[in-house]
């Protein structure tokens, strides 16, 4: 902590002068602190930034190309799928056998993408230790989807070899052993005046405290802060850091209600994973399951969604229930749906609600186009959402899901083409994308793990410290086998 502080005093005033740190959160920690580590009576904050600010700025991308993203990625691989599908010409992304479910590799194959080059260029390099067939598709699969970007006046940000940083003055690179891309930018700024690394220094040693159970953990946690905000230590001073936040955040928000604790938790979550930002996978699961009573529960009795008809929800779920509707399935005679006998014997209101679920639902999913998907949405909300029953954060997600949609939409039309799929290419998105609740006033700020190296509050607490939640792996490669990556280096 005192190098940090030493540089930013100490070059406070050389307005040329960058401060990077690995993330965010720890850039924004010492914005915080920069006025009263300086003494002076302005900073300009901009001069103290994540690396991913600085990647921006100081190494751009070529010419009036536009980076692709994660979707553009998306309507690439669902569309080289629907090929494989119709004419199989995979061999080992797709194994031949699996070519008519070829969009469930969507996702690895697309994490694959960046890493095509690297991976081609390590199997000339060591003399194409990769098999046959893995070889001749990712051949492929680079050719495809350098006309794919090319037709769009896109690049792909790891293909771009990296030259040095363009920009006037000198930076500070602190901690630069924690960035996962280091390694891709190091040729290029080691013996560079202007980008001076600062390793982390040693640590001190840790107090370590050992509990039977993670929820003895949690409740310990909270009774230390408890007792520190009543001491008077101010909140924005306590910093939590949370290896697998997901797998302890409700014990946390449980244990910091019952305690009097204030907390907020800076983790994002998937948007299919967040209160009211299921609606798109649950709609895809009743459909996909033949409008199972299991899959129709996880709908329609998701407290996130203010449905109309909440009596009338539960009269037809106990009717799926008793007449073992587990969705349709083929018999001797053909397709038989449990649904159609089990609506027999049911009242008309119900009758005429699950009749007009199923078609509001089938008409969703096959939504030639984002657009349509869009309009769509809204007509399902219109007929069975009560817009005055939103709880504010369900809303909040289901209209951020609702601006994702839209962005895809805009995106599509500039594309000039129509993405296969629709339906299943906007569930992929949403679940690579991250949602973030607007903080709540106040409060001990707890973090994932990761993001919080850099910073040095005055009580730092990590919980959960498994070995299993503090391992990190590099999964954009998971479509190789062990020995396959080993061999590439």
């Amino acid at each position: 902590m005192r190098r940090v502080e030493e540089i930013l005093s100490r070059n406070a005033r050389d307005g040329a002068v960058l401060f990077v740190f690995p993330s965010e959160v720890a850039a924004r920690f010492w914005q915080r602190r920069a006025l009263a580590l300086t003494g002076l009576s302005a900073f300009r904050t901009d001069r103290i930034i994540s690396w991913d600010t600085f990647k921006e700025r100081v190494f751009p991308g070529p010419g009036d190309l536009r980076p692709v993203n994660t979707a553009l990625r998306v309507f690439f691989v669902r569309e080289l799928l629907r090929k494989n599908r119709e004419a199989p010409f995979l061999r080992r992304l797709v194994r031949p056998g699996f070519s008519e479910v070829s969009p469930a590799f969507s996702g690895s194959i697309r994490q694959i993408l960046p890493q095509l080059r690297r991976v081609l260029d390590a199997a000339e390099k060591t003399g194409r230790p990769l098999e046959e067939d893995l070889l001749r598709d990712l051949s492929l699969l680079r050719s495809l989807y350098g006309e794919f970007l090319a037709s769009g006046n896109l690049y792909e940000p790891a293909f771009q070899e990296k030259a040095p940083p363009r920009f006037d003055g000198r930076a500070f690179l602190f901690f630069p052993e924690v960035l996962d891309d280091f390694g891709e930018y190091r040729p290029v700024l080691e013996g560079s005046r202007q980008v001076l690394p600062v390793p982390a220094p040693e640590g001190e040693t840790p107090f370590l405290e050992e509990y039977g159970n993670g929820f003895q953990e949690v409740r310990g946690l909270m009774t230390r802060l408890a007792a520190l905000l009543d001491s008077g230590v101010p909140p924005e001073e306590i910093v939590v850091s949370v290896p697998g936040l997901d797998e302890v955040r409700e014990d946390l928000e449980e244990q910091a209600g019952l305690q009097g604790v204030p907390i907020r938790i800076r983790g994002g979550r998937k948007l299919t994973e967040s209160p009211g930002g299921a609606f798109f996978a649950a709609a895809a699961g009743v459909v996909s399951s033949g409008f199972s009573v299991e899959a129709l529960k996880a709908l329609l009795l998701n407290g996130a969604f203010p449905w109309k008809e909440e009596d009338l929800i539960r009269r037809v779920i106990l009717l799926g229930i008793a007449r073992s509707c587990h969705g349709a399935y083929s018999g001797p005679g053909g397709r038989v749906d449990p649904w159609e006998e089990a609506l027999r014997a049911a009242d008309r209101e119900s009758r005429t609600f699950l009749r007009e679920l199923v078609r509001s639902l089938q008409r969703l999913l096959n939504a030639p186009d984002f657009e349509e998907i869009r309009m769509r949405t809204q007509a399902f909300a219109s007929a069975f959402f009560d817009p005055d029953g939103w709880k504010p954060e369900p809303l909040r997600v289901f209209q951020y899901a609702l601006r994702v949609l839209a962005e895809l939409a805009e995106l599509e039309k500039r594309a000039g083409f129509s993405v296969a799929e629709p339906f299943g290419a906007l569930t992929e998105v949403l679940d690579e994308t991250i949602y973030v609740s607007p903080p709540e006033a106040g409060g001990v700020d707890i973090y994932p793990y990761r993001v919080t190296a850099g910073i040095f509050p005055s009580r730092h607490f990590i919980i959960n410290a498994g070995h299993e939640s503090t391992e990190t792996g590099d999964r954009s490669l998971a479509i190789l086998r062990e020995d396959e990556k080993e061999a590439l280096g």
